[in-house]
């Protein structure tokens, strides 16, 4: 075996479903990353859904463990349109740097374009949505961080549906530092960096919250309807399938129309109805403890 770099592409699918007349986007979003690269793709798929007549929108974050605030930001305004006077969120550092960092993190009217030191050199116009009242968001175990930030900073402006099982509750935020001290332990310029120490760290240096100073969700955030896709490994769909459980339950929640078929001697598609088998099985258990007793 010869062992690669990989650089996954942090949108792993997206689509435009017409249904009956009713267009839905559909994105799978895998990651927070921040580059020129990444931000230009994203702000196309939405140029994508705009262009189509998307009326409905389902973001795919069940796989996404988070990444930068940044694009974080770029991702709420794409989905929310603002001025770049309205608070998006806030980053709250503790009381001996509160002082000197904390600061509000507002929504983008455009897209930044930054050199390779970080510093901004253009902008790309937004392709936001006007007048998108809700939004779907499928979340698991693995939806962390940057994720539930989007979240929770969407929440006062629209209605945020989630579908799926309870988040990480990572509501906090971090800081890569080296061993280059001229750029006070930013990765600057290579000159600056120690060849010597080919470590970094990551502490933990803040608290992530929204406009409304919401910021205690470190037990997770508990979704609007429950569904755990390890209940359905057996026959599981492809991402972006219709069939796939969550995807199915909001486009059922979005329709609100009984457009069922058959298939394996199950009903599935638009008319999903989700069981919870690990419930059964635990009302199952105790009903059997009882009679034994």
């Amino acid at each position: 075996m010869t062992a690669v770099q990989l650089t996954e592409n942090p949108i792993l699918f997206h689509d435009v479903v017409d249904l009956g007349g009713l267009k839905v986007g559909y994105l799978a979003y895998n990651q927070f990353v921040n580059n020129n690269s990444a931000h230009r793709q994203l702000n196309n798929v939405f140029g994508r859904f705009k262009s189509e007549g998307v009326q409905e929108l389902v973001l795919d974050l069940r796989y996404n463990p988070g990444g930068s605030v940044l694009t974080t930001r770029i991702l709420a305004s794409l989905v929310y349109s603002a001025s770049s006077s309205t608070e998006f969120g806030s980053i709250i550092y503790n009381d001996k740097l509160d002082a000197y960092f904390n600061r509000a993190l507002y929504f983008l009217e455009s897209i930044p374009i930054v050199n390779e030191d970080n510093f901004m050199v253009g902008e790309e116009p937004i392709n936001s949505f006007n007048g998108l009242s809700r939004v779907f968001v499928l979340t698991s175990g693995s939806t962390a961080s940057a994720s539930e930030l989007l979240i929770v900073g969407l929440s006062p402006y629209l209605e945020v549906i989630t579908i799926g099982t309870t988040t990480v509750g990572k509501n906090e935020g971090s800081v890569t530092l080296y061993d280059s001290r001229n750029s006070l332990f930013r990765r600057n310029k290579s000159e600056d960096l120690n060849p010597n120490h080919t470590y970094a760290i990551q502490p933990i240096i803040s608290k992530l919250s929204n406009s409304e100073g919401f910021s205690d969700y470190s037990g997770g955030l508990e979704p609007d309807v429950v569904i755990d896709e390890k209940d359905f490994l057996e026959d599981f769909k492809p991402l972006g399938d219709l069939e796939e459980p969550l995807l199915a339950k909001a486009v059922s929640m979005i329709t609100g129309e009984v457009a069922a078929r058959q298939a394996s001697g199950r009903v599935t598609g638009y008319n999903f109805d989700y069981e919870d088998k690990r419930r059964r099985r635990l009302e199952k258990t105790l009903l059997d403890c009882l009679e034994r007793k």
